[in-house]
């Protein structure tokens, strides 16, 4: 399994579960320079890392050490290990209440607006939808908050779990998004595991 690409945005996490966003600089043999938006000298405090990313099968992690690098917000890290894929994108869902605009009678009708009760890479489950029917295929836009950019994506109801709520399948959707998504779904679940161990 290869690991990010140069561009490729990542997630270094410390043992101490500080995590800093950054973006693959350069790349070699078990080696990745990586660029950060923020000083990432809290980063160097343990020296070993975790490098969290998505491919086309998932959310992969890579275990390393951090060591400071020439330029400012630059770090490299140096693999120790394989990397590991610890969850597939097919089957990744979180609870999630994120709000969702969509158009009911096609493109040129009224808006409406729902709340996903859990969203996955490959769809979302969305509650109090009106004007949907089992089958309906519309464009969806989840709106992640938090600084991220919407999500925008053509979903199928697949199922009906109670009147108003439907699992919606993604049937088109770009693969920059649904990579986008699966990173996002992940932070989020493992924020949820850090609260658990630490209420």
């Amino acid at each position: 399994m290869k690991g990010p690409g140069i561009g490729q945005a990542v997630q270094v996490i410390a043992p101490s579960g500080a995590s800093l966003d950054a973006r693959v600089k350069d790349a070699g043999a078990g080696s990745f320079l990586l660029r950060f938006e923020r000083d990432p000298a809290e980063l160097l405090l343990d020296r070993s890392v975790s490098l969290e990313f998505t491919n086309r099968r998932g959310v992969c992690r890579l275990l390393g050490t951090a060591q400071a690098a020439p330029g400012e917000s630059v770090l490299k890290v140096d693999a120790n290990g394989t990397i590991e894929l610890i969850q597939r994108r097919d089957y990744v869902r979180v609870e999630a209440f994120v709000p969702v605009t969509y158009k009911p009678d096609g493109p040129d009708g009224w808006t409406a607006t729902a709340n996903t009760l859990d969203v996955s890479g490959g769809g979302f489950q969305l509650a109090d939808a009106e004007g949907l029917r089992l089958g309906d295929m519309r464009r969806f836009t989840l709106e992640l908050g938090e600084g991220e950019d919407d999500v925008q994506a053509v979903g199928e109801a697949v199922r009906e779990a109670e009147p108003g709520t439907f699992g919606m399948r993604f049937v088109e959707i770009l693969e920059r998004d649904r990579a986008r998504l699966v990173r996002w779904v992940f932070a989020r679940e493992r924020l949820a595991r850090q609260i658990a161990r630490h209420p």
